[in-house]
């Protein structure tokens, strides 16, 4: 649907989108006329909120979010249901003390309660106010004063259509709005909204202030027995671990083991040393002569042996030393070691002296210091020994350090954790007790400005009201149009249904009632109304394009669906055709609905005709137009194909070919009935008819296939019951009666804009003169046709 055939649609609705807007704003006005004017009472609350920043003690790094936070958290807590309970109940009681001065009447459920439970429902009003507290509404008195606050409009919803609860802007000030119709009830309900909530913020203040100092009172208790624990964990670690100075301790075992490994280093490398001597006086010795004399050398070995055993005894003791670091105990053993060294070596150089082995000096110095190197050896694979022992002791000491580190470690920083939670909590501690000190009750919030009664009510919305109304009545005409327009997929025109069938339209015909036209005398006398000229110029059209494109004399009438004016269609193509002078003949095959049959009381001989029981001349009956016969028909439940055998019915149809230029046969729809597929093999041609208005379905586009398939001409169809606007798109425009914006509008409907507000000058043409603006101009006339 482009933006043209909308605005046509538009104006084609133009009357409901004028009354629904009107008859909807004059609705909206008679409801608005009663309604009462309203007052509205403002009521200021300084929340103290920013001042409180300014307070000693208090936290200086408090950001706008958070007191934007603390804002919305006031505007909540005072639209809550317990504190608009408080303003029913102050409503309420006010009403039932004061009965010479109530805001509103009471009604029927209050007039039916008797004193005592009036007088009941007020103390009990009286004293959930004292304490501020809510009443249960679904028992006892609760429900009798839930039903009085319902029925004066006192409730928590009907107060919120009255009261506007906003912050001043990024000021401390809260405004309290509140529209009545009654001046003192609106400032009535204003004042007590800002006093009791005030009063119910300050108890709530303290109720919250003493809670947290009890809560932060039993942490900070909590907290410092957990220090005290693990302090005391601390300690029984270290005593039971004797860990006084843990990093110490170990880098002095990591030092000692330092130490350690270059004696070992110093030890393997004296031991390695003696072995290869050995091996090199022992292969020297080998060498040398087999026969060597040793005397008393039993004596001798005892007195190595001996010294051996002292001198590896005093080696174990100077490496203890060494480890345990006693330097000058470590020194004194290396004396005693030496001092047997030079001992053992003067035994065996008095033992050579006596001759106790070869007499060749050379080979006793070389046994002499084999015995020496032996004895170093020994010592140095025992204090090797001794030393590699030791090592893996201090290795067992290093890791069991590492261990007792991480344990030591895990348990400080429970203790670290344990002492900043609790200073945390006492500093929490600390500043609730100030805040209750120094803002004790809520003091910082007061009722800055008290309502006063109006003077004046609110401006009246009741135009507003209907102009809104109005409006919206006016888009939701507008939207509907727009909706149904663009659901709607009936077909209006030719090109809509073109497209959707893939086939030509050579014809269309406007909508017509049965009393608008008279087809006897449409071609005969001059058109009287504008319907009756559109009609016979779309029958010539439609009488042209057929003509041209008939293929032989026979053309069958058919549709797909019922009630599309079919019969209508073949009746004015007849006469259409009639007036050019060529015979027509209508062939009444519709033996279920026989239209055309009665329109011309035509005799119903299409049974003889098919059968060929009868001469040609013999089944026609004559009607008005002397160039237009008719075969009429009578109702039937046979087919074509029942009625008469193929050979008949071709040897009836050759002979109204013969005798006439143009035989146009009315037939059934193609669905539901099968006359008309029984009558393809007998014509030249066929044309469908279609109805605007309908929807072209799956149905109508598949018969349309079929008959592309049958080997007869079909080149094109008819579309009826065509609205006038759409009928321009082919006729052209149509004149009609139209003032100057009637005018505007249609040249814009058509795209010319330029055009829609410009007056045309008034020509009047009469005996070959043109009179334009008052004057004459003469001009030669010419007649064409």
């Amino acid at each position: 649907m482009d933006i043209i055939q909308f605005l046509r649609t538009l104006y084609k609705n133009l009357p409901v989108l004028i009354l629904l807007p009107l008859v909807s704003g004059l609705i909206a006005f008679v409801f608005v006329q009663n309604l009462e004017s309203e007052f509205r009472a403002r009521a200021v609350i300084s929340s103290g909120f920013i001042e409180a920043q300014n307070t000693p003690g208090q936290d200086r790094a408090f950001n706008r979010d958070q007191l934007n936070f603390q804002y919305s958290n006031l505007v909540e807590l005072i639209n809550s249901r317990p504190v608009f309970d408080l303003i029913s109940y102050s409503v309420l009681k006010h009403d039932i003390d004061n009965p010479n001065n109530r805001f509103r009447r009471f009604g029927s459920y209050y007039q039916g309660l008797d004193a005592r439970t009036r007088q009941t429902v007020s103390d009990t009003l009286g004293y959930h106010l004292d304490n501020y507290t809510q009443l249960d509404y679904q028992r006892g008195i609760g429900k009798v004063v839930l039903e009085l606050m319902q029925e004066q409009e006192f409730d928590f919803e009907s107060l919120q259509n009255m009261i506007r609860i906003s912050r001043q802007g990024q000021s401390d000030y809260i405004h309290i709005q509140v529209e009545t119709e009654n001046p003192y009830l609106s400032s009535f309900i204003a004042n007590q909204f800002a006093i009791r909530f005030i009063n119910y913020y300050r108890l709530n203040q303290d109720f919250l202030l003493d809670s947290n100092i009890e809560f932060y009172v039993a942490q900070v208790r909590e907290r410092e027995r957990r220090l005290e624990e693990r302090t005391d964990k601390l300690q029984e670690f270290k005593a039971e671990n004797s860990v006084t100075n843990l990093d110490e301790q170990t880098r002095a075992v990591i030092l000692q083991v330092s130490e350690l490994q270059i004696l070992r280093q110093q030890e393997l490398r004296n031991y390695r040393g003696a072995v290869i001597l050995i091996d090199s006086l022992n292969a020297a010795l080998r060498e040398g002569s087999p026969d060597i004399r040793e005397g008393r050398l039993s004596d001798l070995n005892t007195r190595i042996s001996a010294a051996r055993q002292e001198i590896a005894t005093l080696n174990r003791q100077r490496v203890n030393a060494l480890v345990i670091g006693d330097d000058q105990r470590a020194e004194e053993l290396d004396n005693r070691i030496e001092q047997r060294r030079e001992e053992l070596n003067e035994f065996f150089l008095s033992y050579n002296e006596q001759g106790i082995a070869d007499p060749r000096i050379s080979r006793q110095e070389l046994i002499t210091q084999r015995l020496v190197l032996t004895v170093e050896k020994e010592n140095a694979r025992q204090a090797i020994d001794l030393l590699s022992i030791e090592l893996e002791r201090l290795a067992d000491v290093i890791r069991d350090y590492a261990r007792l580190e991480a344990t030591l470690d895990t348990i400080t920083r429970e203790v670290d954790l344990a002492e900043r939670e609790y200073l945390n909590m006492l500093d929490q501690l600390n500043r609730f007790q100030l805040m209750q000190q120094s803002q004790s009750s809520g003091s910082q919030m007061t009722l800055h400005e008290r309502a006063l009664p109006p003077v004046d009510p609110m401006p009246s919305k009741k135009i507003l009201i209907v102009l809104i109304v109005a409006f919206g009545s006016f888009g939701f005409a507008l939207v509907s149009i727009f909706v149904i327009e663009y659901f709607d997929l009936t077909i209006k025109n030719a090109k809509q249904l073109a497209n959707r069938i893939n086939k030509p339209v050579y014809g269309i015909l406007p909508q017509l009632k049965a009393d608008e036209l008279d087809i006897a005398e449409l071609f005969t006398k001059t058109p009287k109304g504008k319907i009756e000229c559109v009609t016979v110029s779309l029958i010539r059209l439609l009488r042209y394009n057929i003509l041209s494109l008939l293929d032989g004399k026979t053309m069958l009438i058919t549709s797909s669906m019922p009630n599309t004016g079919k019969s209508f269609v073949t009746i004015l193509l007849a006469y259409a055709v009639a007036q050019t002078g060529r015979k027509v003949l209508i062939i009444d095959t519709n033996t279920r609905d026989s239209q055309v049959s009665h329109q011309f009381d035509a005799v119903p001989t299409l049974i003889p005709f098919l059968r060929a029981d009868l001469m040609l001349n013999e089944c026609i009956t004559e009607t008005a137009h002397p160039n237009i016969q008719i075969i009429g028909c009578e109702a039937t439940n046979q087919s074509v194909s029942e009625i008469a055998r193929a050979d008949k019915i071709q040897t009836a149809m050759n002979r109204a070919e013969e005798a006439y230029d143009v035989v146009l046969i009315d037939s059934t729809p193609m669905i539901k009935q099968n006359i008309a597929r029984e009558l393809l093999p007998f014509v030249h041609s066929v044309t469908m008819v279609f109805s605007a208005g309908e929807v072209i379905n799956n149905v109508d586009t598949s018969i349309v296939n079929e008959l592309n398939q049958h080997d007869i001409s079909f080149e094109g169809v008819v579309l009826n019951n065509v609205e006038l606007e759409e009928v321009e798109q082919i006729y052209g425009e149509i004149e009609k009666d139209r003032n100057f914006m009637q005018k505007a509008m249609k040249q814009i409907f058509r795209g010319n804009i330029k055009g829609a507000f410009r007056r045309r000058k008034n020509v009047n043409i009469s005996n070959g003169n043109i009179r334009h603006n008052g004057s004459e101009e003469e001009i030669e006339t010419r007649d064409s046709r």
